[in-house]
């Protein structure tokens, strides 16, 4: 843009205050504003309502205000809820996993009894027979 060189003498206030840019000389000052030497917009920029996105959550209002010991109910009460339901789990988890780790030691206890059945058993049978060979033994003597 080619520079303009004016004498200072010539620019009296009124000239100052009633001067507007050549640029937006011709727009229409925005109606918000007082500043008249501020140019309008040539789009109005209206948004339309959101569309709400299928899967969101509704809006919840709240017509009172939740207090500290509201908001600790809650969670106590959500806790109360979950920690029960967790220490079911658990409990059912536990016995099954002692139940899985205790099996083959019942089973084995189990054979080291029959085991030990049977030689009781055989123990019994000959001390019987010990017992009739040394009576044996006493009548021969």
């Amino acid at each position: 843009m080619p520079s303009i060189m004016l004498d200072e003498k010539l620019i009296t206030p009124e000239i100052v205050s009633s001067w507007l840019c050549p640029i937006y000389e011709n727009n229409v000052p925005n109606e918000n504003k007082n500043d008249y030497n501020t140019p309008a917009r040539n789009v109005l920029l209206k948004r339309g309502n959101k569309r709400i996105a299928p899967n969101s959550p509704p809006k919840i209002e709240l017509d009172t205000n939740v207090t500290r010991g509201d908001v600790r109910g809650i969670i106590q009460e959500a806790m109360e809820t979950n920690f029960d339901s967790l220490v079911t789990k658990f409990n059912s988890m536990l016995v099954s996993a002692l139940n899985f780790k205790l099996s083959p030691i019942e089973k084995e206890i189990a054979e080291i009894k029959t085991s030990m059945s049977f030689n009781f058993m055989k123990n019994v049978k000959g001390a019987g027979e010990n017992k009739k060979q040394i009576n044996e033994i006493q009548k021969e003597n």
